[in-house]
């Protein structure tokens, strides 16, 4: 049986792939949502500094924002088994 402080840690490994999961699920409806409404730069209705003025960002770290989110979708396909087994385990 393994002690406290090992449960503890594979808890909050368990949690935290299952929080990591579902970001993967999300990715892809974030980056088509940015495209499908012309947020991108050369888009319809692309954002720019003034809109993102409020939260301290610019327009380029949107952009970079997306680019992460491109990131993020490829490692929920290459890791789509590990977060799988990781699915339903119990917290």
């Amino acid at each position: 049986m393994a002690d406290a402080k090992k449960v503890a840690y594979i808890r909050d490994l368990v949690r935290r792939i299952q929080e990591l999961d579902t970001l993967f699920d999300d990715a892809a409806d974030i980056e088509k949502e940015y495209f499908d409404l012309g947020y991108n730069t050369i888009g319809s209705n692309p954002i720019v500094d003034a809109d993102v003025s409020t939260y301290v960002l610019t327009q380029a770290d949107i952009t970079n924002g997306i680019t992460l989110i491109g990131a993020i979708k490829t490692l929920a396909v290459t890791y789509a088994g590990t977060t799988n087994a990781f699915k339903r385990a119990p917290v």
